[in-house]
C-alpha cells in the first residue's frame, strides 16, 4: 500500500486553482510550504467548493 512509506501528509491550508499542473504544485510545496517536495511526504491540495482533491507524492532516488 503507498501509505506505507509516506512519512507526513500536509494538507495546503488555502482554494487552489486546479487549472495549475504538477510543475505550479511544487512552487507551492516549496514558496508557501516551505518544504521539499520530493521528501516523500504526501501533499494534499484541494478546489473552491471543496469537492475534488489533487494529489502530490514525489519521490527522489538516493541509490548510487
Amino acid at each position: 500500500m503507498i501509505l506505507n512509506c509516506v512519512k507526513k501528509i500536509w494538507l495546503y491550508p488555502e482554494v487552489v486553482d486546479f487549472r495549475k499542473q504538477l510543475n505550479g504544485l511544487i512552487v507551492l510545496i516549496v514558496e508557501a510550504l516551505d518544504k521539499d517536495p520530493g521528501s516523500g511526504e504526501l501533499f494534499i491540495f484541494r478546489n473552491r467548493a471543496r469537492n475534488k482533491l489533487k494529489i502530490c507524492l514525489l519521490y527522489t532516488s538516493d541509490a548510487a
